[in-house]
């Protein structure tokens, strides 16, 4: 199954080339650099699995650890921050665990302002049904496949395989692409270890992030560019639409191809660099009063 199973490609006026990551400066030794192309005015936005919390077997078991969540506490005093996950709304907000950021879940279906508020995309609600029913079959078909699991979402589907064999991995991706025979209206984006069924509409994390770039810049003032960290195929479609204007971070580490400009190695890179981040907002603040 190719990652963006039913899904054209997206045409863009920022058109950018792919790299490998190994070919990558790393972003921790660029921090002054990626702040002052961001003109001291960024807003931040980063994935939640893989890049701020390690990635577990199972998903229920991902935990935020206390000094990132800290760095992002610090970091939403100076600047706004954004988390866009491909958890359901209510899952992630409760894993991060500070009321004071922008959300977006089900990989930017569902948003939460900082202000608490919520917002459904007005599209994706017709889709509920058939997500119901896509579940029903999947959940009866999968059954017997040691190691592969379910997780509903509001507004997607995830079928993790990280804990199957490679008969039951192929098995599962026959299913999927069955049950898309069936459900004309869902599309499948393939992650790390994971197909995620969701709504076919012409959305993803790209959009999703400008919407709330959007939000924070309406509030006036000049306008906020945009740092996005991510790790998997799904924050792909941030890196490209950011092109020209603002930066992206990859965390991935061995042979990748990716649009983002610079690379982290894993959770606790990012959690060094937000530190990093952190010191120099705080010392241009002060040079500034």
């Amino acid at each position: 199954m190719s990652d963006s199973s039913r899904r054209k490609p997206r045409p863009s006026s920022n058109p950018v080339s792919e790299r490998l990551v190994a070919e990558l400066p790393p972003a921790l030794e660029h921090v002054p650099a990626i702040l002052a192309r961001l003109d001291l005015r960024p807003a931040v936005f980063l994935d939640f699995d893989g890049t701020l919390a390690p990635i577990v077997s199972r998903p229920e078991d991902a935990c935020l650890p206390a000094e990132s969540r800290e760095q992002l506490r610090r970091l939403a005093e100076h600047v706004p921050v954004g988390i866009l996950s491909g958890r359901e709304l209510a899952d992630v907000r409760r894993r991060v665990g500070l009321e004071t950021l922008q959300y977006a879940g089900s990989h930017g279906f569902e948003f939460a302002a900082a202000d608490g508020v919520c917002h459904d995309h007005p599209e994706a609600t017709a889709y509920l049904p058939l997500l119901d029913a896509a579940e029903q079959e999947l959940r009866r078909c999968l059954a017997p496949l040691q190691g592969v699991i379910i997780e509903r979402k509001r507004f997607s589907l995830a079928v993790h395989v990280r804990l199957a064999g490679s008969e039951e991995t192929a098995a599962a991706a026959r299913a999927v692409v069955q049950v898309l025979d069936r459900h004309r209206g869902l599309r499948c984006t393939r992650g790390r270890k994971v197909y995620d069924l969701q709504p076919g509409i012409d959305w993803h994390k790209g959009r999703a992030l400008l919407r709330m770039l959007a939000q924070i810049n309406a509030g006036g003032g000049s306008p906020r560019r945009a740092l996005y960290i991510g790790d998997d195929v799904t924050d792909e479609d941030a890196f490209r639409i950011l092109a020209g204007r603002g930066v992206a971070v990859v965390v991935r580490d061995g042979l990748l191809h990716t649009t983002a400009e610079y690379v982290l190695g894993d959770p606790r890179e990012v959690c060094l660099f937000l530190a990093t981040f952190n010191h120099l907002l705080a010392q241009a603040g002060n040079r500034m009063r």
